[in-house]
Order: structure tokens, then C-alpha cells, then sequence
């Protein structure tokens, strides 16, 4: 009869995931069967306590795809009958070098095998012994430009024997001996026990003494015996999410709410062929400061789409929700200080931003997604500049689209976005020198009249010196939310689901894309950023007032008498290669019934300072 080390070096281990996946899925819980062959040879109860003294762990790590196959730590350790040799040579590698740790990848985590998912059986000619380990592929911060899993699965064997006398060699007595002696024997303790062989040091330059051997040496510890074999399969992301600051009020305020709140548009694309079932989103806020009191905001689902979930979005498919986040007294504190300049005043206000999404495919794998984000609130509304610095040189060094006193009527930009928003234009606009700025802000008004509701078209050249094409395109609507029907992604507008009946008209709370066309017609790549204003749900008496104050105001938010508002704003182009074009979908909602217009719209270069705002853009028809 063999014994238990001897049986692990001589099986066979094999690793699988579920179905026999080919590539994986950021957040998605991973199925790792660990399969261990045994001589059949051998008799049950040799292989039941074998079976029962192994300890099975799945490390999970993420690698670059392409150092993956000439990377000589890459390779993937025996897994045929016999034992495990040792390396011949040393890796060529140098450990703790910047090359060392980059063929390491990024470790993830390391799952042991706790659960009952685990058989002993009789195969044809060997014992199969088979472990099922659940790895959830963490989303984590890396580099690489395409990442791979690699799960290592790793088998352990510990002698019990010798486990259970090292551990009654090591028990603690009561020594009635003086110190003295105490002192003298310190010589005779082995510190490194089980891990090193006994080391002997003299205790003086002058002569050798004599120590004793008081630790048996069939009491130490064997080395642990490991086995173990890798996985590497590519990952990528399943879920495209963005988060967006929308403001509806006559939708979104209740009589009887007198907190101030937040509205958050989310919206969940599909990336991949396979089809999701979305069973519950989540979004928790709490303000990024280094007190530990604050406490965690939860977002509540809008009536509008509090039936949308659960919700099965197809390949390419994209599903939008809205939450609204109500902000406790205490939480809204700045106190307005007029004397200060705008920039110290419009500090920003951080939130971090957690979202869970809940989801599983037909094949039965489970997602259980997270993203941590922040949000900038003082972002959700544009404020009045000129109401806080009215020098000169800061008026002069911003955008003119910026100073207009149109510009504390425009809808925020994209939340939980660094780049684009309000201060890194204004930061962006005041690198540039005032004098080019003021040559190259040039600001045409175009006017022009739809012929229809569903296919109002505008075609005009917003300044022959910049030569830029603007077009703008009212299409049939794609979601009515009284349906609770799936609107098309933004970044796939071939991907259409229209509603059947009366599919070419706009109807209350239907959401209808307004398509942009931007073609850069002069010699330098461009980008540019497009803002619709909505100056229609902001009255006279707030026009004044920073978002700031509108959150701390006790008084209600006001009606709101817009019959269409936009659901995204500040909507990138580029960048646009010299003779290039750009098609980008901007979804709006339908409030009122009634011939409504979209009256302006402002066109940004960062890069120029390039500025341009066109009115009477398009006329929709609401029935």
C-alpha cells in the first residue's frame, strides 16, 4: 500500500472551467473543477483518507496576452503520472525585478474550497476525485492592454502524524528552574523548527561548547507536498456603464419632499453576443472627506422605470434608468461666501459613487458587478460666473459660450467624467493666450425650420472660418417608457427597436434621439464638445442661485413648463480628422403634448476656445 504523498506525486491533475469556457468576463463568478486521477489500483479506504487530507485553493491572476506565450514563467506545471521534478536552473528572471513582477501579473485573489461540491468515484480504470470552486473575477486596476485569467489550482497534503506530535512537542510547561539555568539552556532552542535544518552556532570565540539535540528528528514536519496546474483564458468586460446627471423636475419633485436631491441617469450596455437578464441595480453615494460620520446615501428608482427591472438586454442592447439620490440636511453644508473668488467658491463637492448590478446569462452564469466612481455635484448645473468675479481677465479668459447669460441655463455635463467637465474646460480655456481666444471666437447664428416632427433636418455651416458642417436630425422615437420598452445604444445606432403602434409619432414620455452631424472641413483634427441649453426649466428667480443654493433652498423646486428636456448633455465629438464626419445620438423625453423647439445649441471646441451657438434648431411635435 502506498502511501498518501506517494499518491499525490504519482496522479494525474486536470483543471476546467464550466462548459468548457473559452474566455471569461470581468465580475462573472467563475466554475473551477479541480480533477485529481488515482491509481484504481488502490484500495477505497487508502483513497478516502487521501481523498479527505487534501486541501484544494484556485489563485486567481490577471497577465498580458501577449508576454503570455514567450514568458518562461508561464509555463504550465506537470500535470502527467510521476512526481513533480525541481527546477535545473534558477528562473532567468531576477525575483523582486520590475521584469519579475510584470510576468507575475496582478493577483486577484485566492479561493479556498469550503463547500460540499465534492466527489470520490470509480472510474473505468482510476479514482476520480472532483472539487468545484467558485472564483468571482473582481474587476481590479491593471495595465494591460489585453488581459488574460490565469487560475492556478493548487492541491496540498500535510502529514496528520507528524502534524499532531510537532504540535504535542511545542506544548508549554511549567519550568520551576532558575533563570540562571534558564539562560544557560537558551542555546539548545531551535527557533527555525520544521522550516530549516537545525542550525548550531558557537556561543564563544574561545571554545566550542557542547549542545544537545532536545527535538527529536522524527518529530519535525515534513515539507508540505503541493500539486498544482494553470488556466489561462482571455477576459474582458460584459457591461458598458455610464452615469449621467439628468434634471427633470416637474417629473422628479414630490409636494411633499422638502429635501434637496439628486437625479442620476444609468445606463447598461450589453458588449457581448450572449443575453443578460439584469435582476436589480443598485447606487450608493457617500462624500469623499476624511470624516468617517457620513453617511451612505441610497438611490431609489423613479417611478418611471421602477418596472423596468428585471431586464433582458440583447447583444448590443442598452437600458436606461433613473434614480434619485435625496441628500440629508447636513449633508448640503457650504455656506455661500460671496467675497470669495469663483474658483475657491465652486470647490468641488465629491461624492463617491458605488454601483451594483445583478445579472445572469441563459447558460446560468451569474455577474455580480461593481464600479466605484465619483461624482462632483456642483457639476450638475452650470452657475452664473459673472455673478461671483466680474474682473475683467477672468471674463475675458473663459469661452464666450461660458460668460452669455444663456450659460447658467445649461443642463450639467456627464457625471463622474474628469475630463470634460466644467473646470477642466474653463482650465482647458484659460492656458490659451486672451488674444488668439478673442480672434478665434466666433459666434454665427443660423436659423431654420423643420418640416415634420419626425424628420425636421437642419443643414448649415456654423463659421466659414473655422469650416465646420453642423447637421441636426429629429428621429422616430425608440422607447416609450409608459411601454417600458429597450432604447438603442448611443454608440450603435443601427440597433433600432421602434414601437409598433404609431411609430412615426412622438407621444407623451416617449424617448426620441436627435441625431448630431459634425463634418470637419478645415486642415487641423478638431474636437468638440455639444451642449443643448434648457433654459425652459429653470425660472427667473433661480437663475441667480448656484446649485448649491438650490439644494440647501427649503423652497420646492418649480414647475416646469419644457415640453422636451435632453436625458445627456455635453456630448464629445473627435477627434475629427481633416475631412472626417461624426454621427452621434442625443436622447431627449417628451413632456407635453404641443409644437415644442429646441432653440439652441452650443458648439465648443477646448482645444481653440472655438465657440458658436445656433438657434431655432429644430421643431418637434409632441401629440
Amino acid at each position: 500500500m502506498k502511501s498518501g504523498d506517494e499518491l499525490l506525486k504519482r496522479g494525474k491533475l486536470d483543471a476546467t472551467l464550466d462548459s468548457d469556457k473559452r474566455y471569461a468576463y470581468f465580475d462573472e463568478r467563475l466554475g473551477v473543477t479541480v480533477r485529481l486521477e488515482i491509481d484504481g489500483n488502490e484500495s477505497k479506504s487508502t483513497v478516502e483518507d487521501l481523498f479527505n487530507s487534501l486541501l484544494v485553493t484556485v489563485s486567481l491572476n490577471y497577465v498580458d496576452s501577449e508576454d503570455e506565450g514567450s514568458n518562461p514563467l508561464r509555463q504550465t506545471p506537470q500535470t502527467a503520472f510521476g512526481p513533480i521534478p525541481g527546477p535545473a536552473t534558477p528562473s532567468p528572471i531576477p525575483e523582486g525585478s520590475e521584469q519579475f513582477s510584470k510576468s507575475q501579473g496582478v493577483f486577484v485573489s485566492t479561493t479556498l474550497f469550503e463547500g460540499s461540491e465534492k466527489s470520490l468515484t470509480k472510474g473505468e480504470v482510476n479514482w476520480v476525485c472532483n472539487w468545484i470552486v467558485n472564483v468571482d473575477a473582481v474587476r481590479v486596476r491593471m495595465n494591460f492592454s489585453k488581459p488574460s485569467a490565469a487560475l492556478t489550482s493548487t492541491i496540498t497534503l500535510r502529514d496528520k502524524q507528524n502534524e499532531s506530535k510537532s504540535v504535542e512537542s511545542t506544548v508549554n510547561c511549567k519550568n520551576t528552574e532558575d533563570d540562571d539555568d534558564i539562560i544557560d539552556d537558551w542555546d539548545s532552542i531551535d527557533l527555525l523548527e520544521g522550516v530549516s535544518p537545525l542550525l548550531r552556532l558557537p556561543s564563544s570565540r574561545l571554545t566550542q561548547t557542547y549542545q544537545n539535540d532536545d527535538i527529536p528528528s522524527h518529530n519535525i514536519p515534513e515539507k508540505t507536498l503541493k500539486r498544482s496546474c494553470r488556466i489561462v483564458i482571455p477576459i474582458s468586460s460584459a457591461f458598458s456603464v455610464r452615469m449621467r446627471a439628468v434634471n427633470i423636475p416637474s417629473l422628479l419633485h414630490r409636494p411633499e419632499d422638502d429635501k434637496p436631491h439628486l437625479v442620476l441617469g444609468l445606463e447598461l450596455e450589453n458588449c457581448i453576443r450572449n443575453n443578460f437578464m439584469v435582476t436589480d441595480v443598485g447606487i450608493r453615494m457617500k462624500e469623499a472627506s476624511i470624516a468617517d460620520d457620513n453617511d451612505e446615501l441610497i438611490g431609489r428608482r423613479h417611478e418611471l422605470t421602477q418596472s423596468d427591472l428585471p431586464a433582458q438586454l440583447q447583444a448590443g442592447e442598452q437600458h436606461n434608468l433613473i434614480y434619485i439620490i435625496v441628500f440629508k440636511q447636513k449633508e448640503v453644508q457650504p455656506v455661500v461666501d460671496k467675497s470669495r473668488q469663483s474658483k475657491e467658491f465652486n470647490r468641488p463637492r465629491r461624492f463617491n459613487v458605488r454601483i451594483n448590478v445583478l445579472a445572469h446569462t441563459e447558460n446560468g452564469s451569474v455577474f455580480d458587478m461593481k464600479w466605484n466612481s465619483f461624482i462632483d455635484i456642483s457639476n450638475a448645473l452650470v452657475e452664473d460666473w459673472k455673478k461671483y468675479n466680474n474682473t475683467t481677465d477672468t471674463v475675458t479668459a473663459r469661452p464666450t459660450s461660458m460668460n452669455t447669460n444663456s450659460s447658467k441655463h445649461m443642463s450639467g455635463p456627464v457625471a463622474g467624467n474628469r475630463r470634460f467637465t466644467l473646470t477642466n474646460l474653463q482650465h482647458a480655456s484659460e492656458m490659451a493666450a486672451a488674444t488668439s481666444r478673442q480672434q478665434q471666437q466666433i459666434s454665427e447664428e443660423s436659423d431654420s425650420e423643420s418640416t415634420d416632427s419626425t424628420t425636421s433636418n437642419l443643414g448649415s455651416v456654423v463659421s466659414s472660418k473655422e469650416n465646420v458642417l453642423v447637421s441636426v436630425s429629429v428621429l422616430k422615437p425608440t422607447k416609450s417608457i409608459k411601454l417600458a420598452q429597450r432604447s438603442p445604444s448611443i454608440f450603435s445606432p443601427q440597433i433600432n427597436t421602434p414601437a409598433k403602434e404609431s411609430a412615426d409619432l412622438i407621444k407623451t414620455f416617449d424617448i426620441f434621439p436627435v441625431e448630431l452631424f459634425l463634418f470637419n472641413k478645415s486642415t487641423l483634427a478638431r474636437r468638440f464638445v455639444v451642449a443643448f441649453p434648457n433654459h425652459n426649466q429653470i425660472n427667473s428667480r433661480n437663475q441667480s442661485m448656484s446649485f448649491e443654493e438650490r439644494l440647501l433652498d427649503d423652497i420646492p423646486n418649480p414647475n416646469c413648463d419644457a415640453g422636451i428636456i435632453p436625458l445627456e448633455n455635453f456630448v464629445r465629438f473627435g477627434p475629427l480628422q481633416p475631412g472626417s464626419c461624426q454621427s452621434v445620438n442625443v436622447n431627449f423625453l417628451a413632456l407635453r403634448e404641443g409644437v415644442h423647439t429646441i432653440d439652441q445649441l452650443e458648439l465648443y471646441d477646448p482645444d481653440t476656445g472655438f465657440s458658436s451657438r445656433l438657434k431655432n434648431v429644430s421643431t418637434v411635435v409632441v401629440k
